[in-house]
């Protein structure tokens, strides 16, 4: 039986069909794209156990307390426009989208003010916390309000493997 060939780059063995090949080629890519599977399943379980971690027991103030809920959106390569996070969060097309940058988010959580008691003082250090791991293990970080009045929000950015990764919550402005 002749070997059966085909044209793949291994970084995106991971993601189609694989034939059998004669010989130890077969053995040799199979081995690859375990051990690949293997580091990009642990990186982003790593990050989304972080993140989660880091913002355990916060919430996103307004109108009503929000948790955080870590997220990991695996084979999205494209840029991530208003229109993209619609779709990768189910809202209808025309649902209005803002854009807001990650410190203006957490303007009034981050920042002790003289009026804070010990309490909300802890809080804060959680929060800048919550702002570390998120810069430190996702690049290219955007922040997208989707909504009016009842808004979700979406802190998203891209981890090692090119996949997003990141925390929903929700907002109240009436």
């Amino acid at each position: 039986m002749p070997p059966v060939t085909a044209m793949f780059t291994l970084p995106q063995v991971a993601h189609q069909r694989i034939l059998i090949f004669n010989g130890g080629l077969c053995q040799f890519i199979s081995k690859y794209v375990l051990t690949w599977r293997s580091e990009q399943m642990s990186n982003s379980d790593e990050i989304t156990a972080k993140l989660k971690d880091a913002s355990s027991g916060l919430v996103m103030p307004s109108e009503s307390d929000y948790p955080f809920e870590p997220f990991l959106w695996s084979g999205t390569k494209e840029p991530l426009t208003p229109e993209k996070i619609l779709e990768l969060t189910n809202h209808p097309q025309n649902s209005p989208v803002e854009t807001i940058d990650l410190p203006y988010l957490f303007r009034n959580l981050a920042q002790e003010q003289e009026w804070h008691d010990e309490q909300q003082k802890e809080n804060v250090g959680k929060y800048r916390k919550l702002l570390e791991v998120l810069e430190s293990n996702l690049s290219d970080i955007q922040v997208f309000r989707v909504g009016e009045i009842n808004i979700d929000v979406y802190v998203v950015g891209k981890i090692e493997s090119g996949d997003l990764a990141g925390l929903a919550t929700k907002v109240v402005e009436t």
